[in-house]
């Protein structure tokens, strides 16, 4: 058995739940016990979207083909921009957050594709389509 990390407080942080993230698993939202702080919740998200970014990951790709340090400086610069996170063991939500961000670009971009776009933002193709992929979560993971 492992020894579970501390807070400065000498409390308990939140361990990754059992099982995957997705249909047949666990919600992100939930796990982040963050179901009834929607607004808590966004913020995190487009923190998350920043950090990709200015961390230079490469939307393009998948998760798994990212370089190893920009991935540990893009949960770096999540962590630091959301204290709420500190309670949490580890990297597990940065992770968990990046993977179902970059799968919800590609998602909408594919979409945009189909739709006769470019894919691109900007696109007129999916205007009437409202963004509620932020708060989609339960896709299970499909990287290689």
């Amino acid at each position: 058995m492992y020894v579970k990390e501390k807070t400065q407080q000498n409390t308990e942080l939140i361990p990754r739940p059992d099982g995957e993230r997705g249909k047949k698993g666990w919600t992100l939202r939930k796990a982040l016990q963050l179901d009834g702080n929607t607004d808590l919740y966004l913020t995190i998200l487009a923190s998350v979207r920043e950090a990709i970014t200015a961390a230079g990951l490469d939307w393009t790709k998948t998760f798994h083909r990212q370089e190893p340090s920009r991935l540990t400086d893009c949960y770096r610069l999540i962590k630091d921009q959301n204290q709420y996170l500190k309670r949490f063991e580890g990297d597990w939500p940065a992770r968990e957050l990046v993977i179902s961000a970059m799968q919800n670009k590609r998602k909408t971009r594919n979409r945009r594709k189909k739709a006769g776009g470019s894919g691109l933002p900007g696109d007129e193709s999916m205007r009437n389509n409202v963004n509620n992929e932020d708060l989609d979560d339960d896709d299970e993971e499909d990287e290689d």
